[in-house]
């Protein structure tokens, strides 16, 4: 007795329902205004937008894009080496995926790629209209990426270019080069907006940057049911909120490199951007253009918490750049408004070193024990280390007073 008679004997097996066969695949030219693109490994769908570069995108010429300097771009990407990355030669990419975590089985069902040509920005929206057509859209993909030297994305570093890499692999095609120069604009964004802003979704920097709103947008949480949909449906109607939805990422990668630009020139647009920004060039040990940075967003700034932290990174970087004695003005003013801990300490080593005045460092030394002492500050977590860094400074000022005494006497 076979082991498929045994389990009908047993009730296992159960008479299944008939499948309903999927409905027949449409025909290329009626999804969306898409073509048909054959290669050697099959057929995949494409459709080309073309916009001039005096197309605006929120409060951006898409052409803003291409004035930017070198130097701007190192500081946008927070890299000098990104110096040299041409914009006019780079591939702006988005892709929108089965799945929102990425995984080896997470596809890219369509894939929005563009770059500057002579006179204007170019979309193309790479589309499969089933799992078989994959092989041929990531071979298309590998055409568009060697033509260019660099990408744009926004969070590309940590999702789509891995996801790529991933399929690239799974259908067992030579990949392309992946590791181009590449600004995710994510990251930029962090810098830039996370002060201004709860999220630095590309979405919540279009509403407060760019000035972008956009109706009737599918939320991407919806994008992987909406493809499934299609896939069972074969609707092409219902997939074009997606390739909306994608059309208008590629052109705000455009536009955030503008404002983010426009904003490493010291043309920003309020205390949190120039607070990025002098950030910024903090991170680079360039602290002389962080010190500008830091007095334009002090000048800008309004809210109490926000003076505080700007003030005290300017006396940071003015420190860096050899001023101290501004840097000590600085750090008195923090203190005396704020009676700051790291004001105090500061202040306590330029009394020490610089002005070799002994008692004074003694004296903000005791000021910042006092605070530390107090019930509010014994329930911070770094406070019994910032209390034995404030005794080892007294004990050793102590030592160093006594022997100046021995030596005077």
């Amino acid at each position: 007795m076979s082991l498929t008679d045994r389990l009908k004997r047993l009730g296992a097996v159960h008479r299944m329902a008939p499948v309903e066969p999927l409905p027949p695949r449409e025909p290329a030219g009626d999804v969306a205004g898409f073509e048909p693109c054959a290669n050697g490994f099959g057929t995949f769908l494409m459709r080309e937008r073309f916009y001039p570069l005096t197309h605006a995108h929120g409060c951006h010429a898409l052409g803003e894009a291409l004035g930017c300097e070198e130097k701007t771009l190192g500081v946008l990407a927070r890299d000098r080496r990104m110096g040299t990355f041409d914009v006019s030669r780079a591939l702006f990419l988005d892709t929108e995926t089965t799945g929102l975590s990425g995984g080896t089985g997470t596809v890219a069902f369509l894939v929005g790629v563009a770059g500057f040509e002579a006179g204007g920005f170019r979309v193309r929206q790479l589309f499969m209209r089933d799992f078989d057509e994959e092989p041929a859209l990531l071979f298309g993909l590998s055409l568009l990426l060697s033509e260019r030297t660099g990408l744009v994305t926004y969070n590309g570093k940590t999702f789509d270019m891995p996801l790529l890499a991933t399929r690239f692999v799974a259908n067992r095609l030579a990949a392309p080069e992946l590791d181009l120069p590449h600004l995710d604009l994510l990251h930029a964004a962090r810098r830039l907006w996370r002060h201004d802003l709860q999220e630095v979704t590309l979405g919540a920097v279009e509403r407060s940057v760019l000035a972008i709103v956009r109706t009737g947008d599918v939320p991407g949480m919806m994008i992987p049911a909406l493809y499934f949909q299609y896939l069972t449906e074969r609707r092409p109607a219902a997939l074009e909120p997606v390739f909306s939805h994608n059309l208008l990422d590629l052109l705000s990668l455009v536009s955030v490199i503008a404002a983010g630009a426009r904003a490493c020139r010291g043309e920003g647009r309020g205390a949190g951007e120039h607070y990025g920004v002098a950030r910024t060039h903090d991170s680079m040990k360039s602290p002389g253009e962080a010190v500008e940075g830091y007095r334009r967003a002090l000048a800008a700034a309004t809210e109490e918490s926000l003076q505080r932290t700007i003030r005290k990174g300017l006396a940071r970087a003015l420190a860096r750049a050899g001023r101290g004695d501004e840097a000590a003005a600085e750090w008195r003013l923090v203190s005396e408004r704020w009676e700051d801990l790291e004001a105090l300490e500061a202040l306590a080593k330029w009394a020490e070193h610089r002005m070799r005045d002994l008692a004074m460092a003694s004296e903000l030394v005791e000021r910042a024990l006092a605070k530390l002492n107090s019930p509010l500050f014994r329930s911070i977590r770094a406070h019994d280390r910032q209390r034995a860094a404030f005794l080892l400074r007294r004990e050793r000022l102590a030592a160093k007073r006594a022997r100046a005494a021995r030596a005077s006497s």
